[in-house]
């Protein structure tokens, strides 16, 4: 199984080599037989022939969530690709947990040691004191 979480990465934002470099690993991991889940994407939107490939990898895929409606409304309205399509928040909005620690604990009813934090950001000191851990 590949979990690939958010970011605005499937889009011609960063220019047509990134997201065919995406777009064609995504594929290959298809094809290799793997279940794939996009958490909180920003998708799109597309140009030219890139709409039809775009449209044929992400309908292949196992599960997608967006983080936005506007990235929701475009890939399941425009693109037309329902069937694994899911609206969710943007995590990016939620408060950091070392932002207040005694408030998040009693906040979120957090037990010390129990938790797994993926970080996949260069603001791992938000969340830890070393980097390693």
């Amino acid at each position: 199984m590949i979990i690939v979480l958010g970011g605005d990465d499937i889009s011609e934002y960063y220019g047509v080599l990134k997201l065919l470099d995406i777009l064609f690993r995504l594929h290959l991991l298809k094809r290799a037989g793997k279940k794939i889940y996009l958490f909180g994407q920003s998708i799109g939107p597309f140009y030219s022939w890139r709409i039809r490939l775009t449209k044929n990898v992400l309908g292949r895929i196992d599960k997608i969530y967006y983080r936005g409606s506007r990235s929701y409304d475009y890939v399941t309205n425009v693109l037309k690709i329902k069937n694994n399509s899911s609206f969710s928040s943007d995590l990016a909005f939620l408060d950091l947990a070392l932002q207040n620690e005694a408030y998040d604990i009693e906040k979120y009813n957090i037990k010390a040691n129990r938790y797994i934090t993926f970080v996949p950001s260069g603001l791992w000191w938000k969340y830890s004191d070393s980097y390693e851990t």
